[in-house]
């Protein structure tokens, strides 16, 4: 694999720029929902042609938000967002991916990888990992360390978008990989913010979890997020 200097630089060479999904309203939110990568219905029309307005949270996944932030509202929490960014109400809030581009093999057309199948794997790695650094002793050393080297990159580019947009904001990390990704930051380097805004940092399940899990937005999430949302705007 070469040497990539950032997650731009892979995207570009490995000819992905078409599966990159952009953040949604960082600067002006007060509200920021940290959430994993773009799926399937970020990047694909429902007759896999590529769409080609792109924003997260555009599926099911953004219907649950919907259900607990804009209940009389029908599309997807992405798409309000994309869409609807005149309304006041609705440029309070925002969205971060971890990855700009997905994470899982399932949300990319196959003829689109043929100089970059091995890229998406690693990737899909450091989601199957929970963005924690991969020490398999049944893997080769130069495996471990690509799959890290890659884990790496998606972590730089989270951390240039995230840190200039943390000041006074409320943050809610959505599942696992955007918790550990969160906590990676702040670990690797120096920075004192951290200090600052941990009164505002909400660790909340994925809105994909399945309405069995107790902690899912519809149950005890629910309550948990509008008061938290509520209480910080001052509602």
């Amino acid at each position: 694999m070469s040497d990539y200097k950032n997650i731009k630089e892979l995207i570009k060479i490995a000819k992905l720029d078409e599966y990159l999904v952009e953040d949604l309203n960082l600067k002006k939110a007060k509200v920021i929902f940290v959430l994993e990568s773009p799926h399937k219905d970020e990047v694909f029309e429902k007759n896999r042609e590529l769409k080609k307005k792109k924003y997260p949270v555009a599926g099911s996944a953004g219907k649950t938000m919907t259900e607990v932030l804009f209940p009389n509202k029908g599309l997807s929490f992405g798409e309000i967002i994309f869409k609807e960014h005149q309304d006041s109400r609705i440029l309070k809030y925002g969205v971060i991916n971890v990855s700009n581009i997905p994470l899982q093999l399932s949300s990319y057309n196959f003829k689109d990888l043929t100089n970059s199948c091995e890229i998406v794997r690693y990737l899909e790695n450091t989601k199957k990992n929970d963005f924690k650094k991969i020490k398999n002793k049944d893997l080769d050393e130069n495996e471990i360390n690509e799959r890290n080297k890659i884990m790496k990159l998606i972590g730089d580019s989270f951390k240039e978008r995230l840190i200039p947009n943390l000041d006074n904001k409320l943050i809610f990390l959505c599942g696992n990989y955007a918790e550990n990704a969160f906590k990676s930051i702040f670990s690797e380097n120096k920075i004192s913010l951290i200090d600052k805004i941990e009164n505002n940092i909400i660790k909340i399940t994925h809105p994909s979890a399945q309405k069995t899990d107790k902690n899912d937005w519809r149950n005890n999430n629910r309550k948990l997020i509008q008061k938290a949302i509520n209480d910080f705007l001052g509602l």
